[in-house]
């Protein structure tokens, strides 16, 4: 089974961050200052405790991306958002040529989507492990951090 875990963009702060909970009904999602929280942390003194031992943030201030439960080529964790760059050899394209894609949800899957202005050769395709290991993907950015790596190089 894989490992569901979550990462989150920190809008204000300009920072990913691990996400250790979610609260769904409430809309908001927060990580432990201690992985150890006291059983009484959400007791009726509500958000003064919680905001004491940990971080929360609403919905609105930050972005969710979900673990895809791969890894790329070099062991690096695949979340959605991610920017991996594609070893091209096998679709007629130049021998190592690398393309660049972003992981995506989409039709109840993690997909690599091209980038916009990206060449036509670029590969669209569910993620998989065959892919990774047949692809030699490799996470290079995100959306967030690397927003550089989503412009057309010439």
């Amino acid at each position: 089974m894989r490992k569901i875990k979550f990462r989150a963009w920190i809008k204000k702060e300009k920072r990913m961050d691990d996400v250790d909970f979610i609260n769904f009904a409430a809309q908001f999602a927060g990580k432990w200052e201690c992985k150890k929280p006291d059983a009484d942390l959400f007791s009726d003194r509500g958000d003064e405790v919680a905001t004491r031992r940990g971080r929360l943030f609403n919905f609105e201030d930050v972005e969710i991306m979900q673990f895809t439960g791969l890894k790329d080529k070099n062991g690096k964790e695949i979340y959605e958002g991610d920017i991996v760059a594609v070893t091209i050899d096998r679709f007629k394209a130049p021998k190592n040529k690398l393309e660049k894609v972003v992981i995506v949800w989409e039709h109840a899957g993690f997909k690599m989507q091209k980038i916009p202005k990206q060449p036509i050769r670029t590969i669209e395709s569910h993620l998989s492990k065959y892919i990774i290991e047949h692809l030699g993907l490799e996470v290079i950015g995100n959306v967030f951090e690397d927003p550089g790596l989503l412009e057309n190089e010439k």
